[in-house]
């Protein structure tokens, strides 16, 4: 195989759009397969951006953007049922950045997206899935399930960005060991004018969820996120059709209006693969570690991953020097 200074990633999501566009600063064309036929936009997902993924995104050119639109926030609260324990607050810098911004997932993803289709070097092929993989000292070749038919493509190297369930960490062998918790969390996204402060509000055993918790974070425009911890066997289409969602809602909110915006339900797993690299092909992100969403280490540790990737394939290709 010759395929030149290439680099496959499979994944449109942040991960691989940062690298995707990091990669094309280095001079180093990219191609990204996205699963998905289109930008969906599907409710807020990660929330909580960290400074150091909003000064990554600087130098991409959007990270002052996703700083304005978001809602900075430096107090995080923890109580215990109606006590209050202890008081998180975050370092406040010179630095550019504040230590954390909440704003949707999906929106950055619209910046990320625009910022691709002005960039010669970044191709992306939507509704294209990772089908085979195979790898030799010259170079990579993978075959992608497309809208026309089979696809072909050759490379250097390939990343899988690709998610929890990776076709990429499949197709190579590589082991994701681990375990997932039994619980699920339920997230509903409201828009309401509520009086509760710009913080970030974390409760254990609380009155309105006993023996679980409860998480309350601000978003732009008036909307909020809460996050329940609910049982295994929880069942959103039933707590919807029973009352209980909005009685449930309404013990946070009290007696002002609201409006959901989006419901989901998630369960979170703890895994690493065992290794991050086989041959020419990397992981990076969910396809590599998958962790607990408090504390916001998902999106936050697979951007870092993207922009440490980058500089070393863009090194190894002989795109910068050493």
């Amino acid at each position: 195989m010759r395929p030149g200074c290439t680099v496959v990633i499979a994944g449109g999501g942040p991960v691989g759009l940062t690298l995707a566009l990091r990669l094309a600063q280095f001079g180093v064309p990219a191609t990204v397969l996205e699963q998905a036929d289109r930008l969906r936009g599907e409710g807020s997902k990660a929330l909580c951006m960290q400074r150091e993924t909003l000064e990554s995104w600087a130098q991409l050119g959007f990270g002052q953007h996703v700083a304005d639109r978001g809602v900075a926030w430096q107090l995080g609260r923890t109580y215990f049922r109606d006590t209050e324990l202890f008081q998180t607050r975050l370092p406040a810098t010179d630095e550019h950045f504040p230590p954390f911004v909440n704003v949707s997932q999906t929106e950055v993803e619209q910046l990320m997206v625009a910022a691709v289709d002005r960039e010669p070097l970044v191709t992306v092929h939507w509704g294209h899935s990772l089908t085979g993989l195979q790898q030799d000292d010259g170079g990579i070749r993978l075959t992608a399930r497309s809208p026309t038919g089979e696809v072909i493509l050759e490379a250097a190297y390939a990343v899988g960005a690709d998610g929890a369930r990776s076709a990429v960490r499949q197709l190579s062998g590589i082991a994701f060991p681990g375990h997932s918790h039994r619980d699920q969390f339920l997230i509903a996204d409201i828009r309401a004018r509520l009086p509760f402060p710009a913080e970030r509000r974390f409760w254990f055993d609380p009155p309105w969820n006993p023996g679980r918790t409860v998480l309350i974070h601000p978003q732009p425009d008036d909307v909020w996120r809460i996050d329940w911890q609910v049982p295994p066997d929880f069942d959103l289409a039933a707590e919807r059709a029973s009352g209980r969602l909005h009685e449930r809602i309404n013990k946070i909110v009290g007696s002002s209006p609201y409006e959901p915006v989006w419901l989901t339900v998630y369960r979170f797993h703890q895994r690493m693969a065992d290794r991050f690299r086989d041959r020419r092909v990397l992981l990076a992100g969910d396809a590599a570690h998958l962790m607990s969403p408090f504390g916001a280490r998902g999106l936050n540790s697979g951007v870092a991953d993207a922009m440490n990737l980058a500089w070393r394939l863009a090194l190894a290709l002989g795109a910068v020097g050493g």
